[in-house]
């Protein structure tokens, strides 16, 4: 992406960040606890926050991300 070459992001949240923020991906591997999802499967990983050690940035790049089973937490 010319933003990240160029270094000129929209946003920079507090360093460590994740790059990508909005992501979508495949699921490679399931906690437990997931009942929604099985391994394959496509998701979208709407939003990296909520965390104390890291901040999220601009763009959807990163290799790895989370992806909740909302459905499973509300049950």
């Amino acid at each position: 992406d010319t933003h990240i070459i160029e270094c000129q992001f929209p946003f920079l949240g507090k360093l460590p960040t994740i790059i990508g923020h909005e992501s979508l991906g495949r699921v490679v591997k399931k906690g437990s606890k997931v009942r929604a999802f099985k391994e394959g499967d496509v998701v979208t990983r709407p939003g990296a926050t909520g965390y104390a050690e890291f901040s999220a940035t601009w763009g959807g790049h990163a290799e790895f991300g989370i992806a909740k089973d909302t459905r499973a937490m509300k049950e």
